[in-house]
């Protein structure tokens, strides 16, 4: 997919400076050095949320399926969700692999086989869930650890009513 099919969450949105979270901090009656100390305090989940999303659009990615591009799809939601229904296509069916286990895994990494050792480290991976939400959560933990991932905008959700317009 080239860059032009990605949307990224931060778009139009200005970026909060070191200064204005350390005004806040002095404002709240708490030192910068609280504040710091809050923020390395933050778990990897949190990090995942922060960090920008890139989305692709169910329009872009049914003309990337159609030109042949090889995807891995990950869906993140609970095992109980993915086995009612997840995302299929000619090219095939995602694979299930839960986002708060990611979150776990990443946070307590003792060397053991994980979720990490499970992807393909070549090629995109697009994560993705019901809405959206929790599949752009999971597509930024990915790519803080390397990996090429982007999620499906609006979900599965937004992919089956792709379907019903087609």
């Amino acid at each position: 997919m080239s860059d032009q099919d990605y949307r990224t969450a931060s778009e139009g949105r200005p970026e909060e400076s070191k200064e204005s979270k350390e005004s806040k901090a002095n404002k709240e009656g708490s030192s910068v050095e609280a504040s710091e100390a809050q923020e390395q305090r933050t778990s990897i989940g949190e990090q995942a949320q922060a960090a920008e999303s890139v989305t692709v659009t169910p329009h872009a990615l049914r003309e990337r399926l159609a030109q042949g591009e090889e995807l891995f799809f990950l869906d993140v939601r609970d095992p109980d969700k993915y086995a009612a229904g997840s995302f299929t296509h000619e090219s095939g069916r995602a694979v299930n692999f839960p986002y708060a286990v990611m979150q776990e895994e990443a946070a307590a990494r003792t060397g053991a086989e994980s979720w990490e050792d499970k992807l393909p480290r070549k090629g995109r991976i697009v994560t993705v869930c019901t809405t959206g939400g929790k599949a752009g959560k999971a597509a930024a933990l990915l790519r803080s650890k390397g990996f090429d991932a982007v999620s499906l905008e609006g979900g599965l959700t937004a992919w089956k009513a792709g379907e019903s317009e087609g």
